[in-house]
């Protein structure tokens, strides 16, 4: 009964043809392979892949036509020789993925409002499937019915976005607590390098890849890997860390903190992005909960760290040298896949961020409220930070525009052109990413308060 380690029988109708073609053949896993060393060391995932490409292939459609399980030719596995991590965690993990992709992330999507149109043309099959907002009277082949889950959702997908945290960073550095936007970032970028490694490391695949049933209202993130849910890990970390940051800070001085409103305010904001990944098709239960113990198991660690990672950031010169190193060992480290991989774009991303962030804090550090929103009258504090926010992001955009464009040429005169953009080349928009949002980063934190101080920008 070795075979159930890999594969079990959703409770679903379209997967009967799957497990009848495949339950029986011991061809691809042997007694002798599953059971090496008294474990599943050695099952691959690789194999599992293929499996699930020739029983798509050689299954009786006529069946299952509207169910028939895809495997998208960008997102094949690729093996990881010698890697214990993945042999451990791929046969335990992979069996509870494909059932909730059969299972709980189809039902979700129809609860929500997510409708099966009748077929009308054969060009329909490619299409994403239409939201809510979009013209009911263009074909698809799913359609959201459900404007207001629909935008809650989506709401909640960028609230746990790169895009957003990128956003939020700087601001809460201007104009909120920059001890509180230190930490904020720097678990972020720890956490986030953890996750995108393991969705690189494990290619674990997404809903939509297995079970044609289930649709992608989401284009951005389709051609990465699935598991775990990064989305989760940067919504429910950054949750966790703003509720004890500010539960230490104490802004009030009265000893007396909102905690009902703010674990209340927590928890629906992680709801709206943890469900949201399911309404969009994106991930399954376990990749969720798999992200979710990512994110508790780090900020446990974190919060032992805190003060020693306070200290020598913002008192020991080296703290100026040391991170670029420890980033570049970490892209260094980070699974090269043959394909190109978004999940390794975004990670330059996060580290060149971060890295930006902590060579700074050593000249840079501002122990005080960068407005004293305690005092200040509410209008005023809102008028002034987003004037701050409005002023700090045409700036920072045109670094990012410099220093991008200038990265980029410079690469490319050094490893000339192959025929694939720029940023389908690791060698060319891995260092471009890391040094422009280093740059923006240093630009941000170090730059930007002289500006708004020669603007009277000032509290």
């Amino acid at each position: 009964m070795y075979h159930f380690a890999w594969i079990y029988e959703p409770p679903h109708k379209c997967v009967d043809w799957f497990i009848h073609k495949r339950i029986h053949s011991r061809k691809q896993f042997s007694t002798e392979a599953l059971c090496k060393g008294g474990s599943f060391a050695v099952v691959r995932f690789q194999a599992m892949s293929k499996m699930v490409s020739e029983a798509v292939d050689t299954a009786d459609l006529s069946k299952s036509d509207d169910t028939k399980p895809v495997i998208p030719s960008q997102l094949h596995s690729e093996e990881v020789e010698g890697s214990f991590l993945k042999s451990i965690i791929v046969p335990y993990v992979w069996p509870h993925i494909e059932y909730s992709s059969f299972t709980h992330v189809p039902r979700f999507q129809e609860i929500c409002g997510v409708r099966l149109m009748p077929k009308q043309d054969e060009t329909v099959e490619e299409l994403m499937v239409a939201e809510a907002w979009s013209d009911s009277s263009k074909p698809a082949p799913m359609r959201a019915v459900n404007f207001i889950l629909s935008l809650m959702f989506h709401l909640g997908a960028f609230i746990g976005s790169e895009a957003f945290y990128i956003i939020i960073f700087p601001y809460i550095f201007w104009n909120v607590d920059a001890r509180l936007a230190r930490h904020m970032m720097t678990f972020w970028g720890l956490s986030m390098y953890i996750g995108q490694y393991f969705k690189d490391h494990l290619q674990l695949p997404r809903p939509f890849v297995l079970n044609k049933r289930v649709r992608s209202l989401e284009s951005a993130w389709v051609a990465e890997y699935g598991f775990p849910s990064t989305h989760t890990i940067a919504i429910v970390g950054q949750a966790a860390i703003i509720v004890y940051e500010t539960y230490q800070q104490d802004y009030e001085g009265k000893g007396e903190y909102p905690i009902r409103f703010a674990l209340a305010t927590s928890a629906l904001v992680i709801f709206c992005t943890t469900a949201g990944r399911l309404y969009l098709g994106v991930h399954s239960v376990p990749d969720l909960v798999g992200g979710g113990v990512v994110a508790v198991t780090l900020f446990g660690v974190y919060i032992s760290l805190e003060e020693k990672i306070n200290n020598f950031l913002t008192k020991h010169m080296e703290s100026m040298w040391i991170p670029p190193i420890f980033c570049v060992i970490l892209l260094l480290a980070y699974p090269r896949l043959k394909h190109w991989s978004p999940a390794f774009g975004d990670t330059a991303v996060i580290l060149g961020a971060c890295n930006g962030m902590w060579i700074t804090q050593y000249l840079f550090t501002v122990e005080a409220l960068p407005l004293d929103w305690r005092t200040m009258p509410a209008l005023s504090w809102f008028l002034l930070s987003t004037s701050r926010l409005v002023i700090g992001f045409g700036a920072v955009a045109l670094i990012r525009i410099i220093v991008k464009t200038t990265m980029r040429t410079i690469l490319l005169a050094i490893f000339g052109k192959n025929g694939n953009p720029p940023e389908e080349r690791y060698e060319i928009d891995i260092p471009t990413k890391f040094v422009c949002y280093s740059s923006v980063s240093v630009f941000a934190i170090a730059v930007a308060p002289y500006i708004f101080s020669m603007l009277s920008l000032t509290g």
